[in-house]
């Protein structure tokens, strides 16, 4: 009587663990995607390549690709000698935010049916003091 229930609750937690882990690497994937793109790469490559090499992820899933987009933040930073007190001027930062998209496919399934996503950001390059 007790087995049944045991047996769910043993495939539920691995199937929390999988799905756990696909998150570690898409994080690792965004990231990475994220650094390529802010230095000029291709972001999809990094992303593939980080997914694909992770152990066994493959079969998890299929990866959905990855988004890029870029945009220009104003950010209150310092001007002057570091360590001084923040002016109220403001400095433009550019950044790259890059989306990993994965499909995952869960145990037992033949077609990935719950979509994961992971996003991180990247500073292309900062403006050196008084360059717009």
């Amino acid at each position: 009587m007790v087995f049944p229930i045991l047996v769910t609750l043993i495939f539920g937690i691995m199937q929390v663990a999988m799905i756990a882990e696909t998150m570690f690497v898409l994080n690792d994937a965004a990231n990475s995607a994220a650094r390529a793109a802010s230095v000029g790469k291709s972001a999809t490559i990094a992303a593939t390549y980080v997914v694909q090499k992770t152990i066994g992820l493959t079969s998890y899933g299929y990866f959905g690709g990855v988004s890029t987009k870029n945009s220009t933040i104003n950010s209150k930073r310092p001007i002057g000698i570091p360590g001084t007190i923040a002016s109220s001027a403001q400095r433009k930062i550019k950044i790259v935010e890059c989306t990993v998209r994965y499909f995952f496919k869960p145990m037992f399934m033949t077609t990935a049916v719950i979509p994961l996503s992971a996003s991180a950001r990247a500073m292309i390059n900062e403006l050196p003091e008084g360059v717009e």
